[in-house]
């Protein structure tokens, strides 16, 4: 299994099955292919059965037609079971449509480097730059500044809407948004660490930073990180919390109230209206809030 593979998928696993991590970690240490091939091959000949464990979609940049190649060559039947690709799955937390009809009639998978870990040669700019298409790149972290440059350069809005995706669809699930111009600014001061995704394109305007708050996931911005030292926290607990829009919002009785704070509208909810939401749990019913009644509260900026 990849380094990638969550543990508590591995728990799936059988217990008298042997597991064996062979790296596969973005530029971290990692069996080579070769071996691993070899390895799938030598088990599966010696009667055992051999599951080799992706994250995501094994045939979606996961090396999947390499090792489905060496046991076809050796005589050993596969047979692939589908995942769901860090893109979908990604696009699926944010509530963000890949292929919103009034803004992309494209959608593109690429890579964000090549054999050597550099930035792919033959990358279509010319497709990289159309303003009608959706780019989800795959291991961008190392190219993210020189991949951005070069599409503005070859004619990508630097206004067009972009996102860093950081441990997608995982409970840390954490986002960097901004633009092709500066989103790799934004991602070098927020200093974030694990498997990345990125999004680029119009269609995640259908899609902005209020989506990526209410999916449960921790958007950076400087304006908030320089307003309250709890932030961080704040965001990882909102969806048991108070939830508040431009119209009114409601408390939510899906779980218990538990969080002094919500964000909402780039600002901070505080615990004064606690005790509101107390009561609407108390009477098991859902109560409006007005946008105005916190407006006072909002930190400067």
């Amino acid at each position: 299994y990849d380094d990638l593979v969550a543990p508590e998928i591995l728990d799936y696993a059988r217990r008298e099955a042997r597991t064996m991590l062979v790296g596969k970690t973005g530029h971290g240490p990692s069996c080579r292919q070769d071996d691993i091939n070899a390895l799938m091959v030598s088990l599966a000949k010696s009667g055992k059965q051999v599951v080799r464990l992706k994250s995501g979609d094994p045939l979606v940049f996961g090396r999947a037609g390499e090792e489905i190649e060496a046991c076809r060559l050796a005589g050993i039947p596969v047979r692939v079971v589908p995942g769901v690709s860090a893109a979908q799955g990604a696009a699926a937390s944010l509530g963000v449509s890949l292929t919103h009809r009034d803004a992309a009639r494209r959608l593109q998978y690429v890579t964000g480097h090549d054999r050597r870990g550099a930035l792919p040669e033959d990358l279509n700019w010319g497709a990289l730059a159309d303003p009608s298409v959706t780019t989800v790149v795959y291991m961008p972290k190392k190219t993210l500044g020189v991949l951005l440059e070069r599409a503005i350069a070859e004619g990508l809005a630097p206004a067009t809407p972009a996102l860093l995706v950081f441990n997608a669809t995982r409970p840390n699930q954490q986002v960097v948004e901004g633009t092709a111009q500066d989103l790799a600014t934004r991602v070098e001061a927020a200093g974030l660490d694990g498997p990345a995704l990125l999004m680029v394109g119009d269609a995640l305007r259908r899609g902005d930073a209020e989506a990526a708050i209410a999916a449960g996931a921790d958007l950076i911005n400087d304006t908030w990180a320089g307003a309250d030292p709890d932030l961080p926290s704040v965001a990882a607990e909102f969806n048991a919390g108070l939830v508040c829009s431009h119209t009114g919002g409601a408390v939510p009785r899906t779980r218990p109230f538990r969080v002094n704070y919500g964000i909402t509208d780039r600002g901070v909810v505080d615990d004064v209206l606690a005790d509101q939401a107390a009561e609407a749990i108390a009477a098991d019913r859902t109560i409006p809030v007005n946008v105005n009644e916190i407006a006072p509260l909002v930190p400067p900026g």
